[in-house]
């Protein structure tokens, strides 16, 4: 987890969020992915497995580039619709894709290593 974290920091775009494809900045930002990185980051530093202090900004900044994609009613803007590899930059992005809507609860929910 500590070298996919560290991987991903340089790819992270000025919105908080990652690109579709993360190695390509002119694909857009995609909404889904993000929340569900951002959520592994909060896991990661809550359990320990992860320096709070070298994640704890970025992290900030991707849970509020997300909010950033949801819209006032709850939906959430920029998620990929389903992908293949050569097809990422120009499927549709749908603003109801129940998946997207999950990955951003979670990266909205507080983690608690508490059960």
């Amino acid at each position: 987890m500590q070298r996919q974290a560290a991987g991903l920091k340089p790819l992270q775009d000025a919105s908080g969020l990652w690109h579709t494809v993360l190695n390509r900045p002119d694909f857009y930002a995609e909404t889904s992915a993000s929340a569900l990185i951002t959520y592994a980051r909060k896991r990661g530093m809550a359990e320990g497995w992860l320096d709070q202090s070298a994640y704890e900004t970025t992290t900030s900044a991707t849970i509020l580039g997300v909010w950033q994609q949801t819209l006032a009613d709850g939906i959430v803007t920029n998620v990929s619709g389903p992908t293949s590899e050569n097809d990422y930059n120009n499927l549709p992005r749908g603003t109801l894709r129940l998946y997207g809507q999950g990955a951003v609860l979670l990266a909205g929910s507080p983690y608690s290593t508490e059960e």
